[in-house]
């Protein structure tokens, strides 16, 4: 089975901006065959209890901002667990995601509100779009996304 764990970033919290791209990427992902949960980026230690309950399962962490910060950092756990992880980040901001090498990551950015930009080790996709809250909404980016984690 595939798992997918999307987290809305810190300003999309409590904010509908995100949250409707939040649930059309969650859509997609579960008719690529994902059981999918959305939550927030608190939600990473709930996600990752859940994913080592599913050892064989392939894991997706992925989400916005600080979700893709949460999605890097998390990621470290299920290796060492022998899990099957990959991120999809979007445009982290500059609290600056941790890569593990041999990590399978994707990091999605954009021009947007002081952006990270390319996380050294990850497969770094460029896309001009913003402003950063509203990032996730765009189909471009979407797409993206969606390519990358399927």
């Amino acid at each position: 089975m595939k798992r997918a764990y999307y987290m809305r970033g810190l300003m999309d919290m409590g904010g509908a901006l995100t949250h409707n791209a939040a649930n059309e990427i969650a859509t997609t992902l579960t008719e690529h065959g994902y059981f999918v949960q959305v939550g927030e980026w608190t939600d990473l230690q709930r996600f990752l209890a859940d994913a080592l309950e599913h050892p064989s399962d392939f894991i997706l962490l992925s989400g916005h901002s600080m979700g893709c910060k949460a999605s890097f950092d998390g990621a470290p756990r299920l290796m060492e667990a022998k899990i099957k992880v990959r991120v999809v980040g979007l445009d982290p901001l500059c609290t600056g995601p941790s890569y593990t090498k041999g990590l399978d990551a994707t990091n999605i950015w954009g021009n947007a509100c002081g952006a990270l930009g390319p996380i050294p080790g990850a497969k770094n996709i460029f896309l001009p779009a913003g402003p950063h809250i509203t990032y996730p909404n765009q189909p471009q980016v979407q797409a993206a996304f969606i390519k990358a984690a399927t």
